[in-house]
């Protein structure tokens, strides 16, 4: 993963394997040539900024679906954000499911 750039993007080496590990090659292909940018402003800025805080999910009850075949964010990744979220003060239920990144393309 390389950082940031100037356009506040940040760039995925084999990206394919992280988003759509579980699809077969040709499936993959067809997903990296639908995928468009996603400014990383959307996640670092704070709610100073107008942008966070005011999520959903902080606010109505929210399960949390732990992806053992992510590849992008390892399961350890997902539970420590799950676990910050938590001591913030947002309340989770939580459910495991094995696929990777994108289960609904598979």
């Amino acid at each position: 993963m390389d950082p940031a750039g100037a356009n506040g993007t940040l760039t995925v080496n084999e990206l394919e394997l992280h988003l759509y590990s579980d699809l077969p090659t040709e499936d993959q292909i067809w997903n990296m040539a639908m995928l468009v940018t996603y400014s990383t402003v959307a996640e670092t800025k704070g709610s100073e900024d107008g942008l966070r805080g005011g999520e959903a999910w902080r606010q109505i009850p929210t399960l949390y679906i732990f992806w053992e075949g992510e590849q992008a964010l390892p399961k350890s990744v997902q539970e420590t954000i799950v676990q910050r979220e938590e001591r913030a003060g947002v309340s989770f239920g939580n459910a495991i499911c094995r696929a990777g990144h994108s289960p609904w393309l598979g």
